[in-house]
């Protein structure tokens, strides 16, 4: 299942990344036609601190994306990777975000 949420010419969504990051949420951008994406949360499947987190890294950089929770299918090495750029806290049951 996938959702998005968009607010005030911005978009904010939950999924599943089997695909892709930056290719999920310039999908997301094309359909929507918003620019900013604000929120990325969800499954990154991504499983260590290898090219394809430091692309995903790089591209969140890009876009000014603020706001990361990676969530399942995230293992501990690109966490790590997450965390030292950005910060970031793992989704965890019961969490509540606002925007």
């Amino acid at each position: 299942m996938k959702l998005s949420v968009l607010t005030e010419n911005t978009a904010s969504g939950y999924y599943t990344a089997e695909h892709g990051l930056s290719y999920f949420i310039e999908y997301a951008k094309k359909i929507t036609g918003l620019i900013k994406v604000k929120a990325v949360i969800g499954g990154f499947h991504l499983m260590g601190n290898n090219n394809q987190t430091k692309k995903t890294i790089k591209y969140f950089k890009e876009q000014n994306i603020t706001e990361i929770f990676p969530s399942h299918c995230t293992k501990f090495p690109a966490l790590v990777a997450f965390y030292n750029e950005f910060k970031i806290k793992q989704v965890t049951t019961g969490m509540i975000f606002n925007f």
